[in-house]
């Protein structure tokens, strides 16, 4: 596949933004590797996949910061009520992709 704005693919992201990640902290460092392992250890997953759905979580979770106000509240609600709701559209999202996958017919 070739890209005709190869500045929006995942390192530009939408519209040529780019958003760079500093490197990880030693708090995160430590931190991160504990979470997936518990996670693959509760579900028998591998380490890797429990990374991958850690790191799809928390970027669903900061969405919102990236959101302008007026997209992400587009009805004007209370904004402490949005994000309560933001984060039960998380974690009903993490739950649904926490289900094993359906067997084929």
């Amino acid at each position: 596949m070739t890209l005709e704005r190869p500045e929006a693919s995942a390192a530009g992201g939408v519209g040529g933004r780019r958003r760079r990640r500093p490197e990880a902290s030693a708090a995160e460092l430590e931190a991160y590797p504990g979470k997936a392992q518990a996670v693959a250890d509760t579900h028998g997953t591998d380490l890797e996949t429990d990374t991958d759905a850690l790191m799809i979580a928390s970027a669903a979770a900061q969405a919102r910061l990236f959101t302008p106000p007026a997209i992400r509240n587009t009805a004007g609600d209370d904004e402490a009520s949005r994000l309560k709701r933001h984060r039960v559209a998380v974690v009903t999202l993490i739950e649904a992709l926490a289900q094993p996958p359906m067997p084929p017919e």
